[in-house]
């Protein structure tokens, strides 16, 4: 299930999912029997999505995979079905739940590692972008802004139109608060535009993204010195990921040719094409590791259990959460963008969070 129209949608998400699948079946399959993958988009409205919920069910599926989409609404839906979601991220209700499987780190942990994933982008007193998406928004701010506190750090949150959003106005109100940082979150063109804004009318602080990637290959130079804070490797880093972790070198060679197969091409510089990707990919190697009967009972405990690697991502281990829920992520993967259109690791690595939320 995936958002692929609406105010806020990802096609690039279920673009690169198709290709996951295909290149999969192209490889063998899941031991020789094609991976059937069920496509279902939604608008982002309670309608559409218990639409897409219900339509799933009807086709008996082994698991829900979440691409980027609001499944609220279709919780009780997959809950009375016993379906298991998976994917990258998901929201507090999915997150929240156990049942549930998503490979992003823990939401409470993202928050509590505010501190040193903003002293690392050089803001002390930062102001948050974000479309206004409902009251929903001000609420996950507000833990946002409590736990900065706690760090010494400030943060304010200014909220612009979903739609045609002004940037101008977001970045002049952050210069009367003398912010030394902007944060944007947002769909890629709105990234695009809202760093181009900022650069093309001089501010001289920090700039940080959220997933987005595509402004790296379009604005080029201007896009030099924007951080951002990612879930999973993009192609823009791929130079970068590969000398963390050689075992990355194997994987991009296969997402690129996976995407141009598909005629995909397009989203290889998009943030969150990777989820689509990955999530379908990562689904594909669990279901190989099962010994027995490929049934939805089996593939939920495989989910829960799983230990390895999320492809174009870090390794995870399912079985030992950072906290409880659905989360089995450890690291935030924090970047730097340069003139030439490509990305680096802040400091080489991804940054643990286990130290941070004090695992013991």
């Amino acid at each position: 299930m995936n958002v692929d129209s609406g105010t806020l949608a990802f096609p690039e998400v279920t673009a690169t999912a198709k290709a996951a699948a295909d290149w999969v079946n192209g490889h063998g399959g899941i031991g020789g029997r094609p991976l059937k993958l069920e496509i279902c988009s939604t608008d982002g409205s309670t309608a559409t999505t218990t639409k897409c919920a219900n339509e799933l069910i009807g086709k008996k599926v082994l698991a829900v995979l979440n691409g980027n989409a609001a499944l609220d609404p279709a919780l009780p839906i997959f809950k009375k079905a016993a379906l298991h979601i998976f994917g990258v991220s998901g929201s507090p209700a999915v997150s929240g739940d156990p049942g549930n499987t998503l490979m992003a780190v823990p939401p409470a942990a993202a928050t509590a590692a505010i501190g040193p994933v903003h002293r690392a982008m050089g803001i002390n007193n930062g102001v948050y972008v974000l479309p206004n998406l409902g009251p929903e928004i001000k609420k996950v701010f507000g833990g946002i802004k409590t736990a900065a506190a706690a760090s010494d750090l400030q943060l304010t949150l200014s909220v612009v139109a979903p739609v045609n959003p002004d940037f101008t106005a977001a970045v002049n109100a952050a210069r009367t608060t003398d912010a030394d940082g902007l944060m944007f979150s947002f769909a890629e063109n709105d990234c695009t535009n809202a760093v181009r804004t900022a650069k093309s009318m001089n501010w001289d602080g920090e700039l940080a993204v959220g997933q987005c990637n595509q402004f790296v290959r379009d604005l080029g130079p201007q896009a030099a010195g924007v951080t951002s804070t990612v879930e999973l490797f993009p192609f823009s880093a791929r130079a970068s990921a590969e000398k963390y972790d050689s075992h990355l070198k194997e994987e991009f060679d296969e997402y690129e040719a996976a995407v141009q197969a598909a005629g995909a091409e397009e989203y290889l510089g998009y943030g969150y094409a990777t989820w689509g990707y990955s999530t379908v990919m990562t689904f594909a190697d669990i279901l190989k590791g099962i010994d027995g009967d490929v049934t939805k009972t089996s593939a939920e405990h495989a989910i829960g259990a799983f230990k390895g690697r999320q492809v174009l991502g870090t390794p995870k281990d399912c079985r030992a959460k950072l906290m409880p829920g659905a989360n089995c992520g450890r690291h935030l993967i924090l970047l730097e963008s340069h003139a030439d259109g490509t990305q680096t690791l802040v400091g080489g690595k991804p940054l643990d969070l286990g130290a941070v939320v004090g695992e013991k």
